[in-house]
């Protein structure tokens, strides 16, 4: 009765994933049909109407351009954040749960790096309007214990339909096509080990070479599936097999749409995991580029200068086309006076007529439209900027707003694009948020034997000098090691991510706010006199050496170096009492470079007082 009642849980559980799936697709059906275009463009393929019929193939790339460069802007570096316990009492494992986080950005490597990855997802967000990942928690064969984060195609993804945010969602399916290599190395206390050996037999005894050489469902592939690799063919050897996984809060599902077992005539059912993930969060994070209020998948960069950037493309093939009239212009043939056979274009050819220059005439071609194409271009070309909050200063004047290349029209132009970039930057802090918060959880969760963490012997001092109580430590030479264990992390935290972490870095800003800071310190004493008084200080050195690094100089390490040590110290009794000093000034520093860069800082003008 047992056995009959868990079959029977297994097959009303394929029967909910199955009626799931059918209905989301269904639910993505009429956005599905745009996609190819969206494609289309971020590959520069036309699949404008007007084009095909001129037989020209240019393709203007200014909307991906716009794209490409904000995901550089915004996704510029990696992202900076720290985890922070709940508890005063664990404040000593913040350390500890922060280079775990450094370690597993490093080595979350699956599909790309995390800086690729995170550049990916924002690039596709602005393609498609919204771009989904899964956090998982991998073991895999090359030693690596740890969250990941997959880009998810968005055409493998199934939301929940009528539930406009992942948060509110029960249920998310995703598609994969994964090995049958792949399939056997999973944990045989969650995967059904019997399931897939069964699987693998099918495949074999059918000779077949995978779901991946079926491409007969062209919805599920993308433009670049379908027009550069049409012909993707299985592999008998290592046959591939498409697998849907239904990631609710508290169970997760997978099963082959496409594998049929004799035994049941039924798809396979490969895993029931149940407390699969933590937090009572499902492992699916989504990036905006717009949100939408009534939807799942928000607007996109694409899909908002879609028609603007078909007509771009339109414009310069027909006028193309026109120029090709203006060179080799129709003719006007009188057939009595002509033999047509003798009509051939090219240097050096003979016509043979009875009236030269009258039987035999070019047609007149209103030149009005090629004409107009620079100043159709322009509007065309400034709308489709206006939209994207950019706009190129060294275009012509009559394609640009009426504020033309003043400087005030450039600051214009900076403001309106730092804004729309500081829109995206935002929207991407949010969802990265989101996946390190997943990665904190799942460390508490799922770290199961110790993670070993090579660090710099100055950085173990540090730990090992404040909470002692979290690592078990040992020096080797220059390098050392933290041992982090489970026990050592148990804790509740917070995540906060450094806003603006993510975006380069302005060189030219930071160094002048650095010069201010250095000046108004070096040329005001009682400055420090006051720090001095609270017990506090301005680092200096620090100071200089940020100032040079901003300013791009390298090996800045060569510049400001560790005084030497006196050999010698003078005697109490010949030690001379200095007056108190005033300032600071050039001469204060040994090194000629810094003494420089002081009376570059002072105007040339050392500062008062003396020795």
């Amino acid at each position: 009765m047992a056995k009959k009642n868990a079959i029977d849980e297994r097959e009303g559980l394929l029967e909910e994933v199955q009626d799931h799936f059918d209905s989301s697709d269904t639910y993505l059906e009429t956005i599905r049909e745009g996609w190819d275009d969206l494609e289309a463009m971020l590959v520069a393929k036309l699949t404008d109407s007007l084009s095909p019929t001129t037989n020209n193939t240019v393709f203007d790339p200014i909307l991906s351009s716009i794209v490409y460069e904000r995901a550089a802007r915004v996704m510029a570096q990696n992202p900076k954040g720290k985890a922070y316990a709940q508890s005063k009492d664990d404040v000593g494992k913040n350390i500890l749960m922060n280079l775990l986080l450094k370690y597993y950005y490093k080595n979350a490597s699956e599909q790309e790096t995390m800086l690729v990855k995170l550049r990916l997802w924002d690039l596709y967000s602005l393609v498609y309007g919204t771009m989904f990942a899964l956090v998982p928690w991998r073991v895999n064969d090359k030693g690596y214990v740890g969250p990941e984060l997959n880009i998810l195609p968005i055409r493998d993804c199934f939301p929940q339909p009528s539930k406009n945010n992942v948060s509110d969602m029960d249920w998310f399916i995703v598609r994969n096509l994964v090995s049958m290599a792949w399939l056997k190395t999973r944990d045989p206390d969650v995967w059904d080990m019997d399931e897939i050996e069964k699987l693998e037999t099918d495949l074999k005894d059918a000779k077949s070479g995978g779901d991946e050489a079926d491409n007969s469902e062209d919805d599920k592939l993308s433009f670049v599936q379908k027009t550069m690799y049409p012909n993707a063919e299985g592999d008998v050897l290592f046959p591939g097999v498409e697998i849907l996984t239904e990631y609710r809060r508290d169970k997760w599902i997978t099963w082959t749409p496409k594998r049929i077992n004799d035994a049941n005539s039924k798809p396979y059912i490969l895993r029931i995991a149940d407390d699969a993930y933590v937090g009572d969060m499902l492992p699916i994070v989504a990036k905006h580029a717009f949100p939408l209020i009534d939807s799942p998948i928000g607007f996109g960069e694409f899909a908002r200068g879609k028609s603007l950037q078909m007509a771009i493309n339109s414009l310069w093939n027909l006028y193309m086309q026109g120029v090709k009239y203006t060179i080799f212009p129709p003719l006007h043939i009188n057939p009595e006076n002509v033999v047509p056979s003798s009509i051939k274009w090219g240097p050096g050819e003979y016509w043979f007529m009875d009236n030269p220059n009258a039987d035999v005439q070019p047609m007149n071609i209103n030149p009005s439209g090629l004409n107009t194409f620079h100043s159709t271009f322009g509007a065309l070309k400034s709308a489709i900027e206006s939209q994207a909050g950019t706009t190129s200063t060294r275009e012509s004047a009559n394609t640009q707003s009426s504020l033309g290349k003043t400087p005030q029209a450039i600051k214009f132009i900076a403001e309106k694009e730092g804004a729309r970039d500081e829109w995206d930057r935002v929207m991407l802090e949010q969802s990265i948020t989101q996946v390190y918060e997943r990665w904190v959880a799942l460390t508490v969760s799922k770290m199961g034997k110790e993670v070993t963490l090579r660090l710099f012997k100055d950085e173990i001092e540090d730990i090992a000098a404040t909470h002692p109580d979290v690592v078990e430590l040992y020096d080797s030479g220059g390098r050392g090691e933290v041992k982090a264990k489970k026990k050592d992390i148990n804790a509740t935290y917070d995540f906060v991510l450094e806003a603006g972490s993510t975006v380069k870095p302005d060189l030219e800003a930071e160094q002048n706010n650095i010069t201010s800071i250095l000046k108004a310190v070096l040329e005001n004493p009682p400055i420090m006199e006051a720090l001095q008084a609270e017990g506090k200080m301005i680092n200096l050195g620090e100071l200089f050496k940020r100032w040079i690094v901003s300013g791009g100089t390298k090996d800045y390490d060569k510049i400001i170096v560790e005084m030497p040590k006196q050999e010698e110290e003078v005697p109490e009794e010949q030690q001379v009492e200095e007056p108190p000093r005033q300032g600071i000034r050039p001469e204060d520093f040994q090194d000629p470079d810094i003494q420089q860069a002081v009376a570059q800082l002072m105007g040339g003008v050392p500062a008062q007082g003396g020795r």
